[in-house]
């Protein structure tokens, strides 16, 4: 499987969003590489341990993903690459996750007659992800609709988000 890195423009347009590095300390690893290699291990499925070393340590890559992720980091990269496509139409559903060991925002769902998560996200036409939101499996789909559709104008769902203020 051939793995496209990073293109000068995509990293001219994400290097903005990354926190600035350090005044003091130990320089940090080159921000490109390790983001080719987290790109590389989420892309690929493989573990982190048999990222090629190309891409530096996978235990840096590793860190840097986790603590990336804590920071709101990725939020922001996400929210900036989806706010440059236009998005005519979009699709919105949800799925139960169950959740056995219990934990935040847990519900049963009656209709699906498990206790868990819902998990909804909202897709463009070409299924890229826009947004994604969590909710307890007891919530009824339309509560969680406006989390979804920020500025978005066309939407195609099912009948689980067919209500008065989904239509307004």
């Amino acid at each position: 499987m051939e793995f496209p890195e990073l293109s000068d423009g995509e990293w001219e347009f994400i290097s903005p969003l990354l926190p600035p590095k350090a005044r003091v300390g130990r320089p940090r690893a080159d921000d490109r590489r390790i983001i080719n290699g987290i790109l590389y291990v989420l892309t690929t499925g493989c573990r982190w341990m048999d990222m090629p070393i190309r891409y530096g340590s996978y235990k840096t890559a590793w860190r840097r993903f986790r603590r990336w992720q804590d920071e709101g980091v990725w939020d922001r990269v996400f929210r900036a690459l989806s706010s440059v496509r236009e998005h005519g139409r979009v699709c919105v559903d949800s799925s139960t996750v169950e959740a056995k060991k219990g934990g935040e925002m847990i519900g049963y769902d009656g209709f699906k007659h498990r206790k868990g998560s819902k998990i909804h996200v909202c897709v463009d036409e070409y299924s890229m992800p826009l947004s994604i939101a969590l909710g307890a499996g007891n919530e009824h789909d339309s509560k969680r609709i406006d989390e979804l559709l920020e500025g978005l104008r066309e939407l195609y769902a099912d009948s689980a988000y067919d209500a008065e203020a989904v239509r307004a």
